[in-house]
């Protein structure tokens, strides 16, 4: 079964190269993969363009060790450290409508179009 699921992520990472179908493909079988050289917002975890709570479930679930099927962790590091629970605490003081220090919910520019992906085993 792990050979099997090595080849679908080989096959993937080349197909993330074709954009979004992969990325739907990966979701919709719970395969974990990370988009590199993509804009993102900070804070968005989960990527679905959003900053909510979900994104700090999401990190709360990263560090506990849970295999989740999509994570940024550019984006989750809203504060240039380590990633921690303190990126956590920052979004949630965003989501409150707390005072933001830290440009969460701006979109960061990496400067390409280009789909590079790395999957994560």
């Amino acid at each position: 079964m792990r050979i099997v699921k090595s080849i679908v992520c080989l096959i993937l990472s080349l197909s993330l190269l074709a954009g979004g179908a992969a990325v739907a493909y990966a979701r919709e079988n719970s395969i974990r993969y990370f988009i590199t050289n993509n804009d993102y917002y900070l804070g968005d975890a989960d990527c679905d363009e959003n900053v909510t709570v979900s994104d700090v479930t999401a990190i709360q679930q990263e560090l506990a060790g849970f295999d989740l099927p999509v994570f940024n962790d550019r984006a989750a590091n809203v504060d240039g450290g380590d990633l921690d629970i303190s990126d956590a605490l920052n979004i949630q003081r965003y989501v409150a409508r707390f005072d933001d220090q830290l440009g969460i919910g701006s979109l960061i520019k990496v400067g390409s179009d280009e789909y590079e992906s790395e999957l994560i085993p």
